[in-house]
Parts: structure tokens; C-alpha cells; sequence
């Protein structure tokens, strides 16, 4: 049987950071929505054989989702990128990842639930 193409998604992740552009948002710290749809080439391995090895394992995806999350940013442009490099960097069979970063309660004078970077990088 020859791979197959799966969407892989990680959804409604919460996590606190300490990403912003003033030294305020550094210091104080927001919490943040973090989508992640991986584009996966699985083998028979996950699809017949029932192994792990064949796919990618959500856990590991996730650490190193939140690994890179945790070194703080002034932009969230560049929290998805670098989050979105690490995961094709760790993952062979990653062929596309597409990952939004959601900031609730963004520091600014209007009445926003949050603001939102998204970023689709292909392999």
C-alpha cells in the first residue's frame, strides 16, 4: 500500500507566554489559543500495522509545540514560524503545517476578544 496524506490537527491549545511588543505584555504575560493543522504523509505502518511509527505522535508534536512556545517573542508572527520550522524540523513526514496563535484579551483600546497570527509553511 503506498502512503497516504493525512491532516493531522492539534486543537484548542491553551498556554501562557510572555510574548508582546511592549515590556508590559513581557512582564505581565497573556494566555493564548494555539491551532495546529500538520499535512502527514502515513505509511501502512499507522494504517494497517497500527504502529506508531508510521504517523506522528501527538504527544511528542505538542512538546514541541509548547518547547518553542515558551521562549518569548515581541511578534506572533514570529511564534508561528519558529513553531511551525520546529515541527518540520522534528517531523520527516510533516509535508505543510499550518499553526494560528490566538492572544486573548490583546493589550489595545478596543473591545476585542483576542487577535490571531496564522501561518502555513510547506516543506
Amino acid at each position: 500500500m503506498n502512503p497516504k496524506m493525512l491532516n493531522i490537527k492539534l486543537n484548542d491549545i491553551h498556554l501562557y507566554g510572555r510574548h508582546g511588543v511592549s515590556s508590559s505584555e513581557q512582564a505581565v504575560g497573556s494566555h493564548f489559543i494555539i491551532n495546529v493543522s500538520m499535512d502527514v504523509i502515513c505509511t501502512s505502518a499507522a494504517l494497517i500495522n497500527d504502529e506508531l511509527e508510521g504517523t506522528v505522535n501527538y504527544a511528542e508534536a505538542y512538546a514541541c509545540i509548547k518547547d518553542t512556545f515558551a521562549i518569548p517573542s515581541r511578534l506572533l508572527e514570529n511564534v508561528v514560524h519558529r513553531m511551525a520550522q520546529a515541527l518540520i524540523k522534528r517531523f520527516p513526514s510533516i509535508t505543510a503545517v499550518s499553526i494560528t496563535v490566538e492572544k486573548l484579551n490583546p493589550p489595545m483600546s478596543a473591545d476585542c476578544r483576542s487577535a490571531s497570527v496564522t501561518l502555513r509553511l510547506e516543506r
